[in-house]
């Protein structure tokens, strides 16, 4: 069996990073096509403003909202137009996601820039599709890393708390994935997996409640790096199994689409360890750390208000075919999620 090991070819964290960004794109080409967010353009107008474009030429364009393939071929026609030679992606997980598609398409450079510490996304060699409502249609495999990552901690400490702790959820899947596929993983990519878990139970709490104050400590700027390269690079060197076949069907339901991705990982890697039968002690210790962070333990948590035996075996049905990794059928998987939120309820009290 092979073993691998992915990594983005540079990475990069630290205060006031992105008004750098000029000269990281000059070492790629001179023109570069900015995708961002109309509320992330107004909230990160300073420090794009502080951007040196004495050698580069910036084109911004606004993103659309959701990572599809209609969106892809949009913006994959203005680079064409406007003859650029860099990508770079500014914002969450969804704007990274279609900036690496892009440049996959048209074998270009990428540079990501994510603002918030919410997904792994940015060191991933993949990008999730959607469709245009929100409910996830594939995973496109892509053939190299980003080529830069940027990550300034100034701007995460700025966005709302909820992004950095959903990013939580993510180092919780990518720990117990890894965890459950080992034996396919070089013991470098297991071990930034393990470590990332081992930075959220110790620092965790301290840095949402440094969060909750505006500062950037020593435990967020390690929980931002867990979130956004160790629970990255887990993943990327390992192949997606039981937690994030569940929540892809979580993506069918609209009464979870006002949850976060790593919020709804965070709920699917309980019900995992419940489907996997996992030790009490294992289960109390993520259910309590969620409770602690403020990740949801309760299906209720996500957003379901009607909770229906047919809502849930339609997230059963979703998961089911989606990932023959999961290996349960849908009856085991409808238990599951029943008394992962049972255990949740019992939890809170």
């Amino acid at each position: 069996m092979s073993k691998v090991l992915v990594a983005p070819g540079k990475y990069i964290q630290g205060a006031g990073e992105l008004k750098n960004l000029g000269e990281h794109i000059i070492n790629y080409g001179k023109k570069a096509l900015v995708i961002v967010s109309k509320n992330g353009k107004e909230r990160l107008k300073s420090s794009l403003e502080e951007i040196d474009q004495t050698a580069v030429e910036l084109r911004f364009e606004l993103f659309c909202g959701e990572c599809t393939v209609e969106e892809v071929k949009r913006l994959t026609e203005i680079v064409k137009e406007e003859n650029c030679e860099v990508i770079v992606g500014i914002g969450g997980g969804k704007i990274l996601d279609t900036g690496k598609a892009i440049a996959h398409y048209l074998k270009k450079p990428v540079i990501l820039c994510p603002t918030t510490a919410s997904t792994n996304a940015p060191c991933s060699p993949v990008s999730v599709l959607y469709t245009t409502e929100g409910k996830f249609a594939e995973y496109l495999s892509l053939p190299m890393n980003p080529n830069l990552i940027l990550v300034d901690t100034e701007e995460i400490v700025k966005a709302p708390i909820r992004l950095s702790v959903a990013g939580m959820g993510e180092v919780l899947a990518t720990y117990y994935e890894g965890k459950a596929r080992k034996n396919g993983m070089t013991e470098a990519a297991y071990a930034m997996a393990e470590q990332g878990y081992k930075i959220l139970i110790e620092e965790g709490v301290k840095a949402r409640i440094a969060l909750e104050e505006g500062v950037c400590t020593k435990a967020v700027d390690k929980v931002i790096e867990a979130n956004t390269l160790l629970s990255g690079m887990g993943f990327v060197s390992d192949e997606t199994s039981g937690a994030h076949a569940i929540y892809n069907g979580f993506t069918m339901l609209d009464d979870s689409r006002k949850s976060y991705h790593g919020e709804k990982l965070a709920f699917s890697t309980i019900v995992w360890l419940v489907l996997e039968n996992a030790p009490e002690e294992e289960i109390g210790e993520v259910v309590e750390f969620c409770l602690e962070v403020g990740l949801p333990v309760t299906l209720s948590d996500l957003g379901m208000k009607r909770i229906t035996d047919e809502k849930i075996e339609m997230i059963a049905e979703a998961a089911k075919g989606d990932n023959e990794a999961l290996g349960a059928g849908t009856k085991d998987i409808v238990a599951a999620i029943k008394a992962a939120d049972g255990i949740g309820r019992y939890f809170k009290g």
